[in-house]
């Protein structure tokens, strides 16, 4: 079954859409994390969350919990995320997305433009019996 290419067109524009809506929401949680975490009240939050992990850890009986690893600068790890690898957390949703969307559009295109069963003519063999 060959897709048309209205049909292709129609598909093509909705990954578009979904694209730059995805696009967009990352560049606004980008930008929301940057609001919230990259001033001194944020530096703050994250220094007294890391001083209770440490004090929580010192007593005796509680879960251990763990600070991130390899981080020198002290920083949020959803600051050092979103702004200095949000390229890579771009591209890599833009790349499942469009893998999400292909395999999705493929299959109900097959499912809505599939041919159906052949329509026989009426005979003797399709009476009721009785």
């Amino acid at each position: 079954m060959q897709p048309t290419r209205k049909a292709l067109l129609v598909w093509l524009s909705i990954y578009v859409a979904l694209a730059l809506a995805g696009c967009w929401g990352a560049f606004t949680a980008r930008q929301w994390v940057i609001d919230r975490v990259d001033n001194d009240k944020g530096a703050a939050d994250w220094e007294a969350w890391k001083q209770d992990v440490t004090q929580t850890n010192e007593r005796a009986g509680t879960q251990v919990r763990r600070l991130p690893e390899g981080q020198e600068s002290g920083e949020p790890p959803s600051l050092v995320l979103m702004r200095d690898h949000f390229a890579a957390v771009l591209g890599f949703g833009v790349l499942i997305g469009t893998l999400l969307f292909a395999f999705s559009a493929y299959f109900l295109h097959g499912a809505l433009f599939a041919p159906g069963p052949p329509i026989d003519a009426p005979g003797e063999d399709d009476r009721p019996r009785v």
